[in-house]
């Protein structure tokens, strides 16, 4: 479990306060006003693609970056009046290694451990911690620049929890890494989230949010278009399911599908229709009657769940990693 620090003159909460949060490069306002509460123990995503602000956000979290306007109070402390105090109960995982390429993994953790006040037999101890957590006890006495890139990912990570913080920042941990490396800081970040770490994770993959996350904002622009589980942002869009059917019956058109109950948008491409729906089996029924009555064959039929890909497109009219 994390830990908290007592801090003189703070009233301690349990939540982490995003207040109007925005910030502006020249012209350029690359994050446009976020309010958010993230309550303690909860790990949630920020999902957009590259150039959504994601990183400008997390910087501002982690007191790297003066907000334009607004604040960040991070279990009461505010990250603009007191940013030594935040920086004592967060750990930092940039998107960007930061490790020193010739000193050992062993080395790297001892000098980020001392820097956190760390020393003797219980920084010893976080260093065996978090090697084990991350897989890498067996490479500790190798030098970084001898590391692939996913198991310097990882080492990454485990500098961003050797003082135990109680908030985790953690910026496309998972970026350009090899399948084995991915599913290992997959696991270890699934680990300290079950340990009560809150966290904020922001990724372009959707399926790491999925797996994740217990509650995803989508970002975009810099500016929050939705926050809520992956069944709330699904529900945003009036359907759930989505059916796909190949017949010639509906390749011209007309509008019949769209007037079905519960068929809230059709897409067409040649004589397949992708017909999203509220509920697939009570729209079956009559969508497989137009087809007789038009006369058309069905050649092929599928029925799966909507994606958080679709709620993305939905909201920004994008793909996600456009």
């Amino acid at each position: 479990m994390a830990m908290g620090l007592p801090w003189p003159g703070v009233a301690e909460t349990d939540v982490v306060q995003i207040v109007a949060l925005a910030r502006r490069f020249g012209d350029v306002e690359a994050v446009r006003g976020i309010d958010l509460e993230i309550p303690a123990g909860e790990t949630f995503g920020l999902l957009g693609p590259n150039g959504a602000g994601k990183t400008t956000t997390l910087s501002m979290l982690a007191t790297l970056l003066p907000p334009t306007r607004g604040d960040v109070r991070v279990f009461g402390a505010s990250a603009v009046e007191h940013p030594e105090r935040v920086r004592s109960i967060i750990g930092l995982a940039p998107q960007q290694i930061s490790l020193y390429p010739k000193l050992t993994g062993d080395e790297n953790l001892a000098f980020f451990g001392r820097l956190h006040g760390l020393a003797g037999s219980g920084l010893r101890e976080r260093i065996d911690c978090v090697l084990g957590l991350v897989g890498l006890a067996p490479r500790r006495g190798d030098p970084v620049h001898a590391y692939s890139g996913g198991m310097q990912r990882r080492l990454n990570l485990a500098c961003a929890l050797l003082h135990q913080p109680r908030l985790l920042l953690l910026d496309e941990p998972t970026a350009g890494v090899d399948p084995q490396s991915r599913e290992k800081l997959l696991q270890a970040i699934a680990e300290i989230a079950a340990a009560g770490t809150t966290i904020v994770y922001t990724t372009h993959y959707i399926e790491e949010a999925e797996r994740l996350c217990d509650r995803i904002g989508i970002l975009d622009e810099g500016r929050l278009e939705a926050v809520g589980t992956r069944t709330e942002l699904l529900a945003m869009l009036g359907m759930g399911e989505v059916i796909e059917i190949r017949s010639a019956a509906f390749a011209s058109g007309g509008g019949a599908l769209e007037r079905v109950a519960g068929v809230a948008k059709v897409e067409r491409d040649g004589a397949l229709a992708r017909i999203f729906v509220e509920n697939a089996a009570a729209a079956l029924a009559p969508i497989a009657s137009l087809a007789r009555e038009a006369g058309g064959e069905i050649e092929s039929l599928e029925v799966y769940p909507v994606s958080l890909e679709r709620v993305f497109m939905h909201l920004t009219g994008r793909e996600l990693r456009d």
